[in-house]
């Protein structure tokens, strides 16, 4: 079964693009960046598109990563 799936965008309080990334749960997710990411505090602002299908989101996602250059993403494949 294919889940609907949260594109997010992660924000500082310049409007600077931290992090894109997708999560079924994306407050889930968010605590769990909160826990082992030292780049977490920065973030003031989120972002968030519904999609219909994690695959649609996985593409979406690496599209934004190439295109948006977020400051804390290493996947850029």
């Amino acid at each position: 079964m294919t889940e609907r799936t949260a594109l997010y965008r992660l924000f500082d309080a310049t409007d600077q693009l931290l992090y894109v990334g997708i999560a079924e749960d994306p407050k889930r997710r968010w605590q769990q960046h909160a826990g082992d990411k030292a780049w977490w505090p920065e973030v003031a602002r989120r972002d968030i598109e519904w999609l219909a299908t994690r695959g649609e989101a996985e593409a979406l996602e690496r599209t934004a990563i190439v295109s948006e250059r977020p400051v804390h993403n290493s996947k850029l494949s």
